[in-house]
């Protein structure tokens, strides 16, 4: 026994625009129609494939905010703010990870600017699924020794984990501990 309780992989969403068949990329400017019923089909199943390459998996540190196709700047009538389209996609992986796989989801709650903070803390609301597991860093960026801490830290009923930077991420580049 290694003593390692729980593997999880770390994914982003969504992908680049890309990586989506250009049928659901029908929204201004070639953007993902978040209205289509077929789009997230389509995209549950990717996450289904991608679960069963890695079927001893524990679950899934999922980006949500950072990320190529920003879902937030997709388009749909039906969601009507940032936070709504942003708690669609958790709930997509939701659905697949936690109720099809029986595994953990981590979302990171990561964000740059306090709009993002907005939008991603803001989507938690709308999350139907209970079973997300928040992941948060200590610091709203990437580690840096004059950032205060995270304002949102333990303020959300959730069950929470924190992440933390011994190696100074940016800020040193592990010369100096935190």
């Amino acid at each position: 026994n290694s003593g390692i309780d729980e593997v999880v992989a770390w994914d982003h969403a969504l992908y680049s625009l890309k990586y989506y068949p250009e049928k659901f990329r029908t929204g201004p400017s070639g953007t993902i129609d978040l209205d289509n019923p077929e789009f997230w089909e389509w995209f549950r199943d990717d996450y289904r494939s991608m679960l069963r390459l890695i079927p001893d998996l524990d679950g899934l540190v999922l980006t949500f905010i950072e990320t190529g196709a920003r879902a937030e700047n997709q388009f749909s009538r039906k969601l009507e703010t940032a936070a709504e389209k942003l708690a669609a996609v958790v709930d997509a992986v939701a659905d697949v990870v936690c109720e099809e796989f029986n595994k953990k989801l981590y979302i990171r709650t990561f964000a740059y600017t306090e709009a993002e903070y907005r939008n991603t803390i803001g989507c938690i609301d709308h999350i139907k699924s209970r079973d997300v597991i928040l992941m948060m860093k200590e610091t709203p960026h990437d580690f840096f020794l004059t950032h205060p801490c995270d304002k949102y830290a333990g303020t959300i009923d959730r069950p929470t984990i924190m992440e933390f930077d011994c190696g100074n991420e940016f800020n040193g580049q592990g010369v100096i501990a935190n």
